[in-house]
């Protein structure tokens, strides 16, 4: 079994990662909200064509798919750090109006903003960092 994980190439291993996180940004931008605005699902929807596209393109070795690897992650780490600086914002404003007893809504931000980072900052940073190490010549 640990044999066939180690032949996985890593373009694959990224085109999983890539494709696993569209499909967590459809979740949360179209699934698990009922309001509907154009501030989220405009960028989501862009996000996660690039995700989906890209995971296509890296499990299937194309050509020009560390470009589009790259805008895709580019993307997803400016989409992250945006939510991450709202929500942080978001969380700073409640504890300041609310105090400490604000109830569970620090938590619950607090939670999503657990939940966020390694999806929308860690994965994309090493996403980008790998295709650049991809380019550097041996």
């Amino acid at each position: 079994m640990l044999s066939r994980l180690n032949r996985i190439r890593a373009e694959h291993w990224f085109a999983a990662g890539n494709g696993l996180a569209a499909l967590a940004i459809g979740l949360a931008a179209f699934g698990l909200r009922a309001a509907r605005t154009p501030w989220i699902e405009v960028p989501a929807a862009l996000t996660m064509a690039l995700l989906a596209a890209s995971a296509v393109a890296l499990a299937r070795r194309a050509p020009w798919a560390p470009r589009l690897a790259r805008v895709a992650g580019g993307a997803l780490l400016a989409v992250g750090l945006a939510a991450v600086a709202v929500l942080g914002l978001g969380l700073a404003f409640r504890r300041g109006v609310g105090g400490p007893g604000a109830g569970p809504g620090l938590l619950l931000i607090a939670g999503a903003l657990l939940a966020l980072v390694p999806y929308a900052v860690i994965y994309p940073a090493a996403l980008l960092l790998w295709l650049g190490a991809q380019d550097r010549p041996r």
